[in-house]
Order: C-alpha cells, then sequence, then structure tokens
C-alpha cells in the first residue's frame, strides 16, 4: 500500500513528465535527410533496404508536393540491400545529392538490384569491389572528387552484327524486381509529400 508521501511523490513527478513533454518541440530538420527504409523483396523474401532522400527543407516547406526520382544504378552496384547498399552512393543523383551535398530538390527512390548470380560470374567490377570504394559524407564540406576510374579494365564495346539476337544480358535487371519498385513507389507515394 502505498503511503501518502510516496503517492505525492508520484504524483509530483508525473506532473513534471507531462509539462516537459508538453513542451518539447518536434525536431524539424533543415538538412536534407537519407533514410533506410525496410522491406521484405516479393522476389526472394530477404530482409532488404532501400534508400529514400528528402531534399534540403522538407520538413520546413510541409505545403510543397515534391517531385520523385527513381534511381535505378548499374550492374556494379547490385548487392544484398543491406551492408552492401552503400554501394549505390558511389556514383548518380544519390552521390551528388547526399555526398556532395548539392541541393537537389527532389524526393529519391534508390533501392539496390539483388545480385542474381552475377557475383558468380567473374566480373571484376564486382568481384574486385572494396568498402573503401564507398564516398563517405563529411560532417564540414565535401570530399574531394575521384581522378581514377575505380575499374582499371578497359571497356569494349562490341559490333552490332556480332551481338546476338537472343541474350540472356536482361534476365536477373530491373525487370525481375519490377513488383518491389512498384510497391516502394507506392509506399513513397503514400508516406511524403510528393507529386503523384
Amino acid at each position: 500500500m502505498l503511503s501518502i508521501n510516496n503517492l505525492v511523490k508520484s504524483v509530483f513527478f508525473l506532473l513534471i513528465l507531462i509539462v516537459t513533454s508538453c513542451n518539447s518541440k518536434i525536431k524539424i530538420s533543415p538538412e536534407a535527410q537519407l533514410l533506410r527504409i525496410p522491406y521484405i523483396s516479393k522476389v526472394d523474401k530477404s530482409s532488404r533496404n532501400y534508400f529514400v532522400y528528402l531534399p534540403k527543407d522538407y520538413d520546413q516547406k510541409q505545403d510543397k508536393k515534391w517531385p520523385v526520382l527513381v534511381f535505378l544504378h548499374g550492374n556494379g552496384e547490385r548487392g544484398n540491400g543491406q551492408n552492401e547498399l552503400d554501394y549505390v552512393l558511389i556514383h548518380g543523383p544519390l552521390y551528388e545529392a547526399w555526398i556532395q551535398k548539392r541541393d537537389l530538390p527532389f524526393v529519391m527512390v534508390v533501392p539496390q538490384l539483388h545480385m542474381f548470380g552475377r557475383d558468380t560470374l567473374g566480373l571484376g567490377y564486382i568481384d574486385n569491389r572494396v568498402t573503401d570504394w564507398i564516398p563517405k559524407r563529411l560532417e564540414n564540406g565535401v570530399p574531394e572528387r575521384s581522378k581514377d576510374y575505380i575499374i582499371k579494365e578497359q571497356m569494349i564495346g562490341a559490333v552490332s552484327d556480332k551481338i546476338p539476337t537472343k541474350t540472356n544480358y536482361f534476365n536477373g535487371g530491373w525487370n525481375a524486381v519490377e513488383t518491389d519498385l512498384l510497391a516502394m513507389i507506392d509506399k513513397t507515394l503514400q508516406v511524403y509529400n510528393t507529386d503523384e
């Protein structure tokens, strides 16, 4: 049984808690934000993440409807959507907005494509990549842009009549995760202040 003294202390503590929580303000960020959004892939039922980039002043312009950009990276940035997701920061609009701190005025959806066996084909640009290649956002300023190409292998073209008419190059491409992509876009349109 509570004594009167303990009851008074409890009520006093509760009042202080209520008053201080009423005075606390929601922090609104004027800075750009990079969010990791978890999802379960419908392709292979794996637990993955994708990035959503919110531009500078997104929280302060709550009436604005922001355009949406979906960035689909190249073949070398594929990964498990977890600890390899940051490979999508190597180049493209997310690199410009997040790493180089360019004020790009749109919400970005940036997923990472599954490997779909590309990590077993002996592709140097996948097999030899290291996390040191992933640029880091600096608290102050921006990192210097790399003057060297990350991949030293020569990219060789092919004469068009030498390319087979049927190729499996697109197997395991973005078309294979269309359901996941559409779900990401739908969620972004529902959760964030975006144009439709």
